[in-house]
């Protein structure tokens, strides 16, 4: 019933004072609470009530309340006590971050599946993630779909809280009736028998949260706030397409994934439809303080422009390393909110462009309509931007974001300033999943060179030809050999010894799972010592390889290590503490070294004898593969980053042999993989651009490119031990064979659900396998003799 409505009629349905009096001190049972709100908020009369009730009493803040409207009381008023008094008992309230070391677990039910610590629904949980506020995160594994989820599930403590369960409903339906790529998906809302909890299955996002990088890291360049900021304005402009104002944008709500730093969106906790958000005068305010727009901390009517204000204040705070509006308790932070300018960012950070900072200052102004006005604007001038830098990461953009009319603000004018539209075109996303496909083992080599492609084939000095414009059957029937689970998320990279008996998988949970192939029997899940309970690594595994022996095996994380196991035990044997986030590792032939690519742009190679760095580079951005040449005298070793360079290193001699990149006809972005020939006179490089690249080792030159080697980015590529056969994996969820000589097609099979990431023949030349997204490892038989 409408407020209007309720003024007319009498007030036989409204509390008594005594009932207003215990609302206001906190005095009754939370669900009279929760009702007595409920009635509050939708009658002015009893607001009148409450604030009579509230200033009855208290002549100076009746007085002040009466007469908010004139100028602040003179300085030795007994108001600055009275309001300094309030202040401190509001900073007093509120939803404390909990601990799961206290967290007890009785809520779940016990699971059949060894290694898990219960069950929820038909969802075996893999551990804890985090708590805070109303609810539990766990990361759990569906069984039905075969893949890691997160469960958030309302804390126990706040079973009985009707006002703590009707707000996480809330989260749940706002969040499951937005679909968008910037969002975390919602599979399904449902409530546990047992417990009787509600909860909420979501998309497990392997990464971290912009808070949590900042933390870290103290602020972000500004081709990565840029980025960050055009995809969460993306996100935002999807909720309000569907009426949805998030009204707690701040960077703890803001995920960045594992290895593309692709945003999600989540906690849809305060989220309301913008006919729901006619404030009254109870003065009832949600959001956080420090990224809150003056209206909302005002309590004034508002709409989808308060979540460009906290966006704004975010993207300052990714920039200056520190909030825009700071102050010692919430109060202080609304005031400066609402009535002070922030600091030029500029001033704090001169490498802010001038337009960058025009258009966080438009997000931040005190009126709503001298900001954007929609986040999509935002997300379209922000892709202009990140498209005059270059693209350093795979992101989806706006679609044409700089075809359309040009805004007539200055603002809009400055960002959108010379911006190359066929780089815009090159942005396309590469999340997209691409078809299912299936195939047979390849049953012999000779049979394959004769098949015809569509790739193009580029030769220096030499125009493109296309072999065929017929692509070989992709074979749906036979399946792979083998199929090898992870059951606990991504796997982002495989090895196998030489023949083939064991193989790897690293996993985005921090699982490292060694199996017997021949048998298709699990025969470690790696632990710390003295940790059975806990995942090898604390973060996701990018890295696992084999020493030539086949004694050890290595692995390196995103937790900042690269650890050494025995293969006999499944013991930890040693572990080097790089202390920076690992994004690429190999162990060399002779098995003495293991080179180290981090997110910073560092790679060094450790001695695993003596545990020190026998050389150190620089490759200018994030590592993403290293590898090392198959020839043990050669001492020779490939970089490839994020930024589109492929580095040669002769790390005998601590010197750059050779820069590949897009000036010598490399790759236009990212590179993924990285394979050496057998005789190490080739390199092949893969990367977002679709493309694989073949070089020449003697010259540091081109050799041939195979253009659209895959419909999105080309995760990994590597060379058979035949040295003419090449497979590539990719984002379409393909694996492919080529002829590496001609660039022909040999053969395209599948049947991974989504991006495959990783590509590893055995070293007889008889088993590929490869791992990704669908959280399995497929062996694939090949023929393929040294």
């Amino acid at each position: 019933m409408s407020p209007s409505i309720r003024d007319r009629q009498d007030c036989r349905d409204c509390p008594s004072g005594d009932d207003l009096a215990g609302l206001i001190h906190g005095d009754i049972p939370e669900r009279k609470q929760s009702e007595l709100s409920e009635h509050v908020g939708e009658c002015t009369s009893c607001q009148n009530r409450m604030e009579a009730l509230a200033t009855a009493g208290n002549a100076v803040l009746s007085s002040v309340v009466r007469h908010i409207d004139r100028d602040s009381p003179p300085s030795d008023s007994a108001f600055w006590k009275a309001i300094g008094k309030a202040e401190s008992d509001a900073t007093q309230v509120f939803i404390p971050t909990l601990d799961v070391s206290d967290l007890k677990l009785d809520f779940l039910q016990p699971s059949d599946t060894p290694g898990r610590i219960g069950r929820v629904s038909t969802f075996d949980i893999v551990r804890v993630i985090g708590r805070g506020g109303m609810g539990v995160v766990l990361h759990a594994y569906d069984p039905s779909l075969s893949r890691d989820v997160a469960i958030k599930m309302l804390d126990p403590q706040l079973a009985n809280n009707d006002v703590a369960r009707q707000r996480f409903c809330r989260e749940a339906r706002s969040a499951a009736a937005v679909s968008h790529d910037n969002i975390v998906a919602v599979h399904q809302v449902n409530e546990d028998e047992k417990s009787g909890l509600p909860f909420i299955v979501m998309q497990l996002v392997n990464g971290e949260s912009l808070e949590q990088r900042l933390k870290r890291v103290g602020k972000l360049s500004v081709a990565e706030a840029m980025r960050m900021g055009m995809q969460a304005a993306a996100g935002l402009a999807g909720a309000h397409s569907y009426g949805l104002i998030h009204r707690d944008i701040k960077p703890g709500n803001i995920l960045l994934e594992a290895g593309t730093d692709k945003v999600k969106l989540t906690d849809f906790g305060l989220a309301r439809a913008a006919e729901d958000l006619k404030l009254t005068r109870t003065g009832f305010v949600a959001g956080t303080p420090l990224y809150m727009a003056p209206e909302q901390a005002r309590g004034d009517d508002i709409d989808h422009r308060v979540d460009l204000f906290s966006l704004g204040s975010v993207l300052y705070e990714s920039l200056a390393g520190k909030p825009p509006f700071e102050g010692r308790t919430p109060l202080a932070v609304l005031r400066r909110v609402a009535d002070e300018a922030h600091e030029p960012l500029r001033k704090i950070n001169p490498a802010v462009p001038g337009w960058f900072e025009d258009v966080i200052d438009r997000l931040l102004d005190k009126d709503p309509k001298q900001r954007y006005d929609t986040a999509r604007e935002v997300s379209e001038i922000l892709a202009c931007g990140v498209a005059e830098l270059g693209s350093l990461s795979p992101l989806e953009v706006p679609s044409n974001p700089c075809s359309g009319p040009r805004s007539t603000s200055k603002l809009t004018r400055k960002a959108k300033h010379h911006v190359c539209f066929k780089t815009i075109g090159m942005m396309a996303s590469v999340f997209v999943v691409g078809a299912i496909m299936g195939g047979a083992g390849v049953a012999e080599i000779t049979p394959m060179f004769d098949s015809p492609t569509v790739a193009t084939v580029v030769e220096d000095n030499k125009e493109p030809a296309l072999a065929s414009a017929a692509l070989p059957p992709i074979d749906l029937g036979p399946n792979s050999r083998e199929v090898l689970k992870a059951e606990s998320g991504t796997v982002w990279s495989v090895a196998m010894t030489r023949d083939g008996s064991t193989l790897a998988m690293g996993i985005e949970s921090g699982r490292v799972l060694l199996w017997d192939v021949a048998n298709k029997r699990l025969k470690f899940d790696l632990h710390p010592e003295k940790a059975d309970l806990l995942p090898a690594h604390a973060g996701t595994v990018w890295a696992v390889d084999f020493s030539a022996d086949g004694s050890k095996l290595i692995s390196a994380s995103d937790d900042g290590t690269v650890k050494v196991w025995d293969l006999m035990n499944g013991k930890e044997l040693k572990s080097l503490p790089v202390g920076r986030s690992i994004r690429s590792a190999a162990v060399s032939p002779s098995g003495n070294w293991v080179a180290v690519g981090d997110r910073f742009g560092t790679v060094r190679v450790f001695d695993l004898t003596e545990e020190k760095v026998i050389a150190e580079f620089e490759q200018g951005s994030t590592v993403n593969a290293v590898a090392f040449a198959p020839t043990a005298l050669m001492m020779t070793l490939a970089s490839a980053g994020t930024d589109g360079s492929v580095i040669i290193w002769d790390f005998a001699s601590n010197r750059k042999r050779f820069a590949l990149n897009a000036q010598s006809g490399g790759h236009s972005g990212p590179v993924y993989g990285l394979s050496f020939s057998p005789d190490a006179t080739r390199l092949a490089t893969s990367g977002w651009d679709k493309k694989i690249v073949l070089w020449d080792l003697e010259t540091g030159t081109r050799l041939s490119t195979i253009e659209k080697a895959h419909d999105d980015g080309v995760w990994a590529v590597d060379f058979a031990p035949c040295g003419r056969l090449l497979a590539s994996v990719g984002e379409d969820g393909k694996t492919k064979l080529w002829d590496s000589e001609t660039g022909k097609l040999m053969k395209a099979f599948g049947r991974h659900t989504g991006t495959v990431h990783a590509a590893r023949f055995s070293s007889d030349g008889q088993i590929l396998a490869t791992g990704g997204r669908d959280g399995s490892v497929r062996l694939w038989d090949i023929d393929c003799k040294p």
